[in-house]
Parts: structure tokens; sequence; C-alpha cells
């Protein structure tokens, strides 16, 4: 299997009126090679020659590695340190960036506009309404390569319950980002897993969307939008990885959402022409996006090691200044059909100065006590 390379560059790209080969912008990279690493099978070589995508989406995952030493200098009290919290005030108030990095509830979506009803007629864009899933808990590791399956490793596959045996009423986003220069030029085929963060976002279904699909008897009656969730969130809980190309088609219309609320203006001059390059722009993450379906919940893998040079450098870019911005951040499945509209987030949330040096909680915590987990108690709770 051959590098394939996308006549776009890799970076995320704004959601224009293009659908389609427009959105093909991120390179198209080896199956197999671009899979998170936690999501091989225990022989690269044999999935190789097997040349079978199914293989590769139903391995086993990888041991997570350890490089702290000794385990016994660590204490069960560290993992609480990867529990971001939240901020009281929500979204009235801007956080102080003094203070350590927190999160906002945005229960009703405020801020994002999408794709409306008649957007295939007048490009116009409208409020998103209030999101499927609200954000309960946001957590933030280090790892020294990627690292999923959080349903299973934190939990013990033990999170959720499916809504009439189809959506799931927790999904967990996680979001990894890569602590290391990309090598290598702006096509070539690069090392795609290494050192970096992870933001965990915990979600938990809204109460209007569980009314309105527990209230409604036949589900072929429900609004497009709701229609389109069920296509995209609908699995058979085996947890199966799905990587691209999707098994279920709707997945390569995974598009996120960042938007600047603060903190820009006194951001360097080279990195605020990167941040206001972007800002608030729909980007397709439909070649590095995963998931991995278990009885209750689904997870959402957004890998930005798999982003292209040219994201990767805008990113690095910007790294260090995230503990100077507040960011809105959200993501929604598109529509590509009148069939489809409008659009309606999947989950938002307000991320309050990402202060990433500060992160001191490391995933071989984890390994070190696996048995210990009173920390996610209040955080479980929520997600009932």
């Amino acid at each position: 299997m051959g590098c394939k390379h996308s006549k776009h560059a890799a970076s995320p790209t704004p959601d224009g009126a293009g659908d389609g080969a427009a959105h093909e912008f991120f390179d198209a990279q080896d199956t197999l090679l671009a899979m998170p690493s936690f999501m091989r099978a225990k022989s690269l070589t044999r999935l190789k020659s097997a040349n079978d995508e199914k293989l590769a989406r139903g391995g086993s995952l990888a041991r997570w590695k350890s490089a702290l030493g000794p385990v016994e200098t660590q204490t069960t009290g560290d993992m609480a340190k990867c529990v971001v919290p939240v901020f009281e005030a929500g979204m009235e108030t801007l956080a102080d960036e003094a203070g350590d990095a927190s999160w906002s509830e945005n229960l009703s979506g405020e801020g994002f506009k999408l794709r409306g009803k008649t957007y295939k007629q007048d490009k116009k864009k409208t409020p998103s309404g209030e999101p499927f899933y609200n954000v309960k808990g946001v957590l933030s590791f280090k790892s020294d390569e990627k690292v999923g399956d959080w349903i299973k490793n934190l939990f013990a596959d033990d999170l959720g319950k499916k809504i009439k045996g189809q959506v799931p009423s927790v999904i967990i986003v996680n979001i990894m980002v890569p602590d290391y220069k990309p090598t290598g030029g702006m096509f070539a085929k690069k090392e795609n897993d290494g050192p970096g963060h992870n933001v965990v976002l915990l979600c938990k279904i809204s109460d209007f969307a569980r009314k309105t699909l527990e209230e409604t008897e036949d589900w072929e009656t429900l609004p497009a939008d709701f229609k389109l969730l069920i296509r995209y969130v609908k699995g058979d809980g085996t947890g199966n990885v799905d990587t691209h190309p999707h098994e279920l088609a709707v997945r390569q219309q995974t598009k996120m959402v960042v938007m600047v609320v603060a903190g820009n203006a006194a951001l360097p001059w080279i990195v605020r022409q990167a941040v206001n390059h972007g800002n608030g722009k729909p980007f397709m993450v439909n070649r590095t996006s995963s998931y991995i379906e278990r009885s209750g919940a689904l997870e959402i893998n957004v890998d930005a090691h798999n982003f292209s040079n040219v994201a990767l450098n805008g990113l690095r870019t910007v790294h260090t200044s995230l503990g100077k911005l507040i960011l809105d951040v959200g993501a929604t499945v598109q529509g590509e059909t009148e069939y489809e509209l409008p659009e309606r987030l999947l989950f938002s949330c307000r991320i309050n100065y990402a202060k990433i040096e500060r992160i001191e909680a490391h995933v071989d915590m984890l390994e070190a006590y696996p048995k210990d987990r009173a920390w996610l108690n209040d955080i479980r709770k929520r997600l009932e």
C-alpha cells in the first residue's frame, strides 16, 4: 500500500460552499500507518501482509509505554491533577488568565453558526441551538504515544446506556495533540506518533435530546438533524475501531469548530495571524478521526498527530500561546444534502487558558494504579 497525497494541503480547511472533493484536504496516508498506535493490532507486519483494513480496525489495543521511572514515586492522589476544573461562573463571565486552566459549560450552543435549512440554496448559516450532548467533565494527560479507548481504560466499559438500543447516552471526545516537530517536507510521510497531550471531553446526552428520542415513537418522523445523529452514533457496541475510510460513511462528515473568544490581541503578530486565519471556520477531521463503540458509549478520537505538516507547523505556532486564549470548541456532522439540514452541534464547551505546560498527570499513572478510580466519581455521577 503506497502513500497517496491529496491535491490540497492537509491543514484544517474552512467549511466552504463546495462539498466532496473540496473537503478532502488531509493527506491520504496509508490506512494502517495513519492509525493511532493504540488501535493497531499486535503484529504490524501481519496486518501489512494481510492487506485487510478490517483486521486493522479490529486489532487489539497496544500496551501503554512507561517513561516516568519507578511507579512507587507516584501517589494515587496525583491522578486528580488530570481533572480540569469547571469554571462555575459559566459563559457569562470570562475567566481570569492568572488562574489555572478551566472549562465552562455551553448548554445552549451560544456563538456557533452552522449550515441552515436552506444552506444548499443560499449558503446561509444560522445559530446551532442546543447541542445534542453536554460536556460534563474534562481531563488532560501527558503521554509518550497516542492513547485512547478511555471507555474501557477509565470506566472498565461500564459507562452510559443506549436509548432504545441505538443512541449512546455518553460520548467521549479524545483530542490528541502532538508535542514534537513534524518531520520531512510538506507532503512527506512523517512520524505520526510520539509524545503529546490528550484533552478528553466527557459528554452526556442533553435533556432535550433524550426527551425527543424517548417520546418519539416512530423515529422516521424525527427532524433531519436527529436522523443524522442516529446514523452517526449507531453501531454494534463491540469495541471495534472504525478508522478512515469509515465503515459508517456518515462519519466522513465530522467537522470541528474552534473560536477565539478572548486573548487574541495580546498574542505576538505572527501567532495572531495564524489564529485569525482559521478562527471560527469549521474544518473536517474525517481522515484523522476514529471511533470506538462500546455498550453504552461512543468514543470519538481526533488525531492531530496525523494532520499534514502544514497544519502541524501552524499548530506548533500557537501551541505555547494557548494559555493566553479563551476558546469555544464544538463539533458537528456536516449536512451534505437538504435532507441532512439544518446542522446541530454534537457538543460544545469553552476552554479557558489551556496552559498545556502545566499538565502534570501522565497516562502511566493509570497503569500504576489500575483499580483506583475514586477521583473519577464526581464525573461519573454527572454522566449518569
